[in-house]
Formats: C-alpha cells, sequence, structure tokens
C-alpha cells in the first residue's frame, strides 16, 4: 500500500537537482484536490530526481514551472513516490499526479524577453504579404489567405494588428509570435476538437485545410471585460442586463469574474464588415446553424476554453475571454481553424495582481492586445474619430508583449529570424514550391 503524506508547502518547492525534460501538456488541474493530469505527447514519460532522492515528474516547459507528483490513489491533497522509474508504459497514457505550482512574479514573463534581439526588427515589420505567383489572394485584416486548387489554403500571418475593426499598426515580429503561440494551442487541443493544420512552411505561415467557414463566432467569456462593440462591460455599464440572451445579475463590477462560463455569439463580418451580436435562439432561427451544429460548436468552445483556462493558470495567468472560429470539412464536421488563445483572439490578465488590483479599483495588468486598445481608447472613440498614429514606443512595447506572451505560454525562448533577410523575402523562398499549385475558381473565405 502507498503512503500518501500531504503535500509541501506552496511557498516552498524542493529545488532541482538533475532532470531529463519531458514533453508533458498538462489535461486537467483540479485545484481543490491538488490532482493534475499530465498527457505524455509521443514518448514515454520520464521522472527527475530532486533534492531528497524522491523520484518526481516536473513539467519544465511551464511558466511558472510546475512540479507535479506521480499519485496512484486520488485521496485529496496526498502525494506517493514513483516506485518505478517508467511509471507509465504507454506513450499517450493518462498519469494521475499531485502538483503545486511556484508562484511567479507580476512581470515574470516580461522580463524574460531579449530586447537586444529584437532591436534589428523594430523597423521591419511585415506590412503586406501579397504574393502574386499564389492563386486566389484573399486579404485579411492581418491575415493574407491564397487558395489552392487541392484543397488547401495558405495563411500568412503579417505584423498588422487590428481592433475597433480597423488596422491599428504593424507590430514587429507579431506575425511569428501569433503563429507560433497558436501552433503551441492547436498542438495541446486537438484531442478535443480537430483543427485545419497540416504544415508550417515559414514561422509566420500555416498551411491548413479549407473549410466552408462558419457564419457564427463564437466568444467564450469568464469575466465581466471589454472595450469593443461587441463586448459585455460597455453594454452592462449602459444599463443593459440581457445579453446574448443571457441575463446578468445586477451590482457587478468592471472586471469581476461572471457567475458561470458564458458563450457569447456574434456574426462573422465577412469584407470589413462588422460583428453583431447573437443569441443561441437567433442562431438557430436564422438559419445560421442547426440546433445540432449550435450544440456541438458550443460544447467543443467550452471544453477548450476550460483547457486553456487551466494551462494559463499553470503559468500565472487569467485566460478572461477568447474567439473561436469553426468550420466544416467536407463531410460537414465541425473543425477548428483561423487561431486559438492567441493574445490578438483572447484577453489575458496577470493572476498574481488581479484581486489586488480589482479591489482597488484598478484594471487588471493585461498580457494582450488590450494594451494597444487600452492606449487608443483613451485618445479617441474608435468607432467615430481618426485613431492617432501609434507612437513608436507603444510599438516596441507591444512586440515585447507578444513575444513575453508566447514565452510564458509555451515555455520556449522566442527565436528571431535573421534581420539581414527583409521577411517578405524570406517567406517568397518557403512558399515557392507552392507557386506551381494551380488556384480555384472559387474562393472560400475565412
Amino acid at each position: 500500500m502507498i503512503e500518501c503524506r500531504p503535500f509541501p508547502p506552496l511557498d516552498n518547492p524542493f529545488p532541482i537537482k538533475k532532470s531529463y525534460l519531458p514533453d508533458f501538456l498538462p489535461i486537467e488541474v483540479n485545484y481543490d484536490t491538488g490532482l493534475l493530469i499530465l498527457h505524455a505527447v509521443g514518448k514515454i514519460p520520464h521522472v527527475v530526481t530532486l533534492v531528497g532522492g524522491n523520484e518526481r515528474l516536473i513539467d519544465k516547459r511551464a511558466r511558472p514551472p510546475v512540479v507535479a507528483f506521480l499519485i496512484w490513489s486520488f485521496a485529496p491533497g496526498c502525494q506517493a513516490d514513483c516506485d518505478t522509474r517508467y511509471p507509465c508504459h504507454s506513450t499517450r497514457s493518462i498519469i494521475h499526479c499531485g502538483t503545486w505550482t511556484i508562484p511567479p512574479p507580476a512581470a515574470y514573463s516580461r522580463a524574460m524577453v531579449d530586447m537586444t534581439a529584437i532591436e534589428p526588427h523594430l523597423g521591419r515589420a511585415l506590412e503586406d504579404a501579397a504574393i502574386a505567383e499564389l492563386p486566389n489572394h484573399y486579404r485579411g485584416k492581418v491575415r493574407e489567405n491564397y487558395d489552392l486548387a487541392d484543397g488547401r489554403r495558405i495563411i500568412i500571418a503579417t505584423d498588422r494588428i487590428s481592433a475597433f475593426d480597423r488596422i491599428l499598426a504593424a507590430i514587429p515580429l507579431k506575425g511569428q509570435a501569433l503563429t507560433q503561440i497558436a501552433r503551441f494551442w492547436f498542438d495541446a487541443t486537438r484531442d478535443l476538437c480537430p483543427n485545419h493544420v497540416l504544415d508550417y512552411p515559414d514561422p509566420n505561415v500555416l498551411l491548413c485545410r479549407r473549410l466552408r467557414i462558419m457564419p457564427v463566432e463564437i466568444v467564450v467569456r469568464d469575466y465581466l471585460a471589454g472595450t469593443t462593440g461587441t463586448s459585455i462591460w460597455p453594454m452592462y455599464k449602459a444599463g443593459r442586463r440581457e445579453m446574448y440572451g443571457i441575463r446578468f445579475p445586477e451590482g457587478m463590477r468592471e472586471n469581476e469574474k461572471l457567475p458561470q462560463t458564458i458563450i457569447t455569439p456574434t456574426t462573422k463580418a465577412f469584407d470589413g464588415g462588422h460583428d453583431e451580436p447573437l443569441s443561441a435562439a437567433e442562431i438557430t432561427r436564422r438559419g445560421l446553424l442547426t440546433p445540432a451544429q449550435w450544440d456541438e460548436v458550443s460544447a467543443r468552445a467550452l471544453a477548450l476554453f476550460a483547457r486553456g483556462r487551466t494551462m494559463a493558470a499553470a503559468r500565472g495567468l487569467i485566460l478572461v475571454d477568447t474567439k473561436y472560429e469553426f468550420g466544416f470539412d467536407a463531410e460537414g464536421g465541425i473543425v477548428l481553424a483561423d487561431e486559438i488563445h492567441t493574445p490578438d483572439s483572447s484577453r489575458y490578465w496577470f493572476a498574481e495582481s488581479y484581486e489586488r488590483r480589482l479591489a482597488a479599483g484598478e484594471k487588471p495588468e493585461s498580457f494582450d492586445k488590450d494594451f494597444v486598445r487600452s492606449w487608443v481608447v483613451a485618445r479617441c472613440d474608435p468607432y467615430k474619430d481618426p485613431i492617432p498614429p501609434i507612437p513608436p514606443e507603444i510599438v516596441r512595447e507591444a512586440a515585447r508583449l507578444y513575444i513575453g506572451v508566447f514565452e510564458t505560454i509555451t515555455g520556449e525562448v522566442f527565436v528571431p529570424p535573421d534581420p539581414s533577410i527583409p521577411p517578405l523575402d524570406r517567406i517568397r523562398a518557403a512558399l515557392r514550391p507552392y507557386f506551381a499549385v494551380g488556384g480555384t475558381a472559387r474562393k472560400v473565405r475565412s
């Protein structure tokens, strides 16, 4: 019988003596019972040796680090030593562990970013990625899309940043950071929902399946927040208590946690149109989705958000809200498209300072493009007024922020490309093999 003992205090983790870095993806964390479920991806999980001689599991990719203890019983608040160096004999097994997370300082990730490596790129943002040799070009707000004749699509993430249905500026290295953050999340959630990813020919480029894009965008929210016209806080502040078919309680404060996770869907705006709020009843009544399609996509969205919330919490972040885009494949199956849990599609706050700042009536420390949105909102009405030019110091800080999000979420160091090669030249060279792939007569937009 394995003896279970209480967890060490959160502020007193064992130092690491030696370790082997496994490839772990957190599946579920229960902070009440102290249980963490880890998924070993593509290899047998290894244990590490900590000071004290006990065999442990550790996920060093997490920021902040997550130290995990193998548990064979599910007694709340207990741990058990591993009795074998290979606790799992299957390359895709579920391991039940106890865990604690080393809390980070609020500026943990921002301090990691090496700005000396970024400086050469500050004047070389990828504002446009039009490539004449590629067929069926469609220019989105941030991405350039090309549809190939064989049913594949090339998506190039530029450095443009958009908000309020406008292009605000170009942030150097943003496109690479976004593409690689989305790559991390696509890999971490493929067991919850199939996605459109096929390959990554370049750090800014995604090769994917072409889908029939759903005419509804799915926004999942955990907090009463936001600055845009479809965000719930501006509407709540104006006195509305019925939004998206949901009744909100009286007396809530800005940035307060909602009683439960909600979905606030909007229309999918094509060709520069504006997103409009929808309710679930409107979606099915207008024939945008069938009831069965709505039930499936909403369930998948909530599962994706729960995974993102758990993994973000392990890195000292709060996933506040996020937008998902889904499409249909040739068989009518629902597939996750576009991006997932990036700082463009999501709102992140630092968990360490959230409660303190909320109590003081201050805005939470954001870790997403809300930094730029807030700068704009403080200076104009972005839906009516001309938007002032974004100054260089804001552009520089935004570049650092996007790279900081990448490093915090993935646990990897951001590697900038060679600054001597213009970004578009590099991308053209990577995509040259696709120049001979003809286009289709009909474009399918996303």
